[in-house]
């Protein structure tokens, strides 16, 4: 219960206005705290993730402060915290809290900052706000058949012929359909024709859903997705638990689902009829959800981590609903429609995967490549796309949301070369803050310069291979090691564009001789050839990581 971090007396524990002789000192100079902590009174005000609000009189769990604040003049009302060299013992205090701060774009010599890093996440519940919560099932990855069997007559043709399909991953999913008061929370509008928090939220366009799961994913931190066409049956069926029902959780329908029989001709609150063998609800019945697959036909193969088809014409919804016939309610029942079409069916439930590092592969190169991109969970996986020195996926990919523009092509505040486009400051290569491997990934991981990728073109065997019916290239290393890079395509404003036909992979420089100052480095994948090229800046693309594990000899110091 000190007044300042680690003491009641300032002088043991802070750099102050009476003891700094006016400037900074070293870090870790005067007692620590009760656990063992430096600073956090004096020496140099510290910054917070909050916008400033007022304290509310409510219990809070997790806050994050407000999402949104203020900018007032040049300022931003975030707050800071902790006091500095030449302020006096009052602002000091535990309890003490500043938010004026400078421009965005200057500092003061008495404003700093201290990291934190938080590696354990709780998956299973999700808070979204101070006051909204939703819960997420852990589904263990398994082997099953997926798809209707031969005898099952009330099976329609583009659920068979039944499939073994493994899923090499855990995961989780989404224990009720989203509802309203979540959508609400995140989308900020409501596009359902029936109306009440709890109910699940409905008439959703497919690309609307997809949209919901990456601004889900930046509000709380965790990566979102729609599952995968896989991943939702096998949950429905139970998973590793399955004990074969017909639906989700039972041979009697009425037992687990809200569907044309039974529903008073309305969705209904979610969570109100029996769970599945995990725990999960609505799989059969009250609306129909949306899945991330491109509808293709089955085949009898066996898959391994199967995500559908690269692209298509309409995208794959499961489950059935509360105004169709209990057929459609089956866990195998599989529909389609396009991207654009939604109605009073039509709802989704998200799923997230941990994230996993990828192996570093030995190629006898001068640094290792990972087997998979970021984002991705297996070496077919597209993975996210990132607009060149971004270090997140989104929604849309143009110039309006570019991260280092005002808007346009000619008003570039980072990585300029040219003072007619806008702030030159002759950067050729991303800082590493803008690295998205460093930024995901840590360690020694780091996006590749297109020199690396020139190594890699030039000492390994290429080759066009489908795996999982993806297509891509087998890159093989004289010492016969191999990486997959799959031919993921590009992303811009909202689409897929070129998916299992191009490979567009991101580098972390910008080579001279590509003299469009909008435009930055990659490697290109195109039949059978391979080559270094250039595309516009916001354009998003895949972004294989290497390890780069090699002392820098410039900090090998020899010790005798």
């Amino acid at each position: 219960g000190y007044i300042y971090s680690g003491s009641n007396t300032i002088d043991d524990v802070a750099w102050y206005d009476q003891n700094s002789e006016n400037k900074l000192h070293h870090v870790g100079a005067k007692q620590p705290n009760e656990l063992g902590i430096y600073d956090m009174s004096g020496n140099a005000w510290e910054w917070c993730h909050d916008w400033h609000a007022p304290y509310p009189t409510t219990h809070q769990y997790n806050p994050l402060g407000p999402e949104v604040g203020k900018v007032v003049g040049k300022r931003y009302l975030r707050v800071f915290r902790g006091g500095s060299y030449g302020y006096e013992a009052a602002y000091h205090q535990n309890a003490f809290r500043d938010i004026t701060g400078p421009e965005p774009d200057k500092g003061t010599a008495n404003l700093g900052l201290r990291l934190v890093l938080s590696d354990e996440v709780n998956f299973e519940t999700i808070h979204v706000n101070d006051t909204l919560s939703f819960h997420m099932m852990d589904v263990k990855g398994g082997t099953f058949m997926m798809g209707a069997m031969e005898g099952d007559k009330q099976a329609h043709n583009n659920e068979k012929p039944a499939h073994q399909v493994t899923l090499t991953y855990d995961y989780y999913i989404g224990q009720t359909e989203v509802t309203q008061a979540l959508w609400q929370a995140v989308m900020g509008n409501n596009p359902s024709t029936m109306i009440g928090d709890n109910l699940p939220v409905n008439n959703v366009l497919w690309e609307d859903a997809d949209a919901f799961t990456k601004r889900l994913s930046l509000l709380t931190g965790c990566s979102f997705h729609l599952p995968t066409e896989a991943e939702w049956e096998f949950a429905a069926r139970g998973g590793n638990k399955s004990q074969g029902y017909l639906y989700a959780g039972s041979n009697n329908i009425q037992e687990v689902a809200w569907y044309g029989s039974n529903s008073g001709n309305t969705t209904q609150p979610v969570g109100t009829k029996q769970p599945n063998e995990l725990g999960i609800y609505d799989m059969s019945g009250n609306v129909i959800e949306w899945c991330s697959d491109w509808l293709g036909p089955y085949s009898a193969e066996a898959q391994v981590n199967p995500i559908g088809p690269a692209t298509g014409a309409y995208h794959v919804y499961c489950g059935g609903c509360w105004y169709l016939p209990a057929n459609v309610c089956r866990c195998t029942h599989r529909r389609q429609t396009t991207a654009g079409y939604g109605e009073a069916a039509v709802g989704l439930r998200v799923a997230l995967r941990e994230k996993i590092e990828p192996e570093a592969v030995d190629l006898g190169l001068s640094v290792k490549w990972a087997n998979f991109n970021i984002g991705a969970f297996d070496p077919t996986h597209y993975g996210d796309y990132f607009a060149w020195g971004e270090t997140e996926p989104k929604e849309t990919y143009s110039w309006a949301t570019y991260k280092w523009c005002q808007g346009t092509a000619n008003t570039f505040t980072k990585y300029c070369s040219n003072s007619q486009y806008g702030n030159a400051d002759y950067k050729t290569t991303l800082d590493p803050e803008d690295d998205a491997a460093i930024v995901h990934l840590g360690g020694d991981w780091r996006m590749p310069t297109i020199e690396e990728w020139m190594e890699l073109k030039q000492n390994c065997a290429w080759k066009k291979i489908t795996i999982n019916g993806i297509t891509g290239c087998q890159v093989t290393a004289k010492n016969g090691n191999s990486i997959f890079l799959p031919r993921a395509g590009l992303r811009m404003s909202n689409i897929l564009y070129a998916a299992d036909s191009v490979g567009y992979y991101a580098s972390s420089n910008h080579l001279p001789e590509f003299s469009h100052e909008d435009y930055a480095s990659y490697m290109l994948m195109y039949d059978s050839s391979i080559s270094k090229s250039s595309a516009v800046r916001y354009y998003g693309l895949p972004i294989r990581p290497v390890y780069d594990d090699i002392p820098d000899p410039c900090l090998v110091v020899k010790v005798n």
